[in-house]
């Protein structure tokens, strides 16, 4: 699983999923989930930045396994604590 990095821009990020092939998922630590490839979603993501703790929870998905190594760079994995 992997996670969004400390501090990282946004709006760049939004930009490097436009770029990939699959769908993007951005998935809350209550279990809500939003698209990042849909504009609201997007307005949804970007106004989660206002609650830390909310992006600090959350995990990406991607459908496409080549989709991580295009976003790379604004993630970090964590360990899966279920074992």
């Amino acid at each position: 699983m992997v996670r969004l990095k400390d501090q990282m821009p946004h709006a760049a990020f939004l930009q490097r999923v436009r770029e990939c092939k699959g769908e993007v998922l951005f998935r809350t630590g209550e279990g809500d989930t939003l698209n990042l490839k849909s504009m609201l979603s997007q307005l949804l993501f970007t106004a989660s930045f206002l609650k830390p703790e909310i992006v600090r929870n959350a995990v990406i998905i991607c459908s496409e396994e080549n989709d991580f190594r295009i976003l790379a760079d604004f993630l970090t994995e964590i360990e899966d604590i279920d074992g």
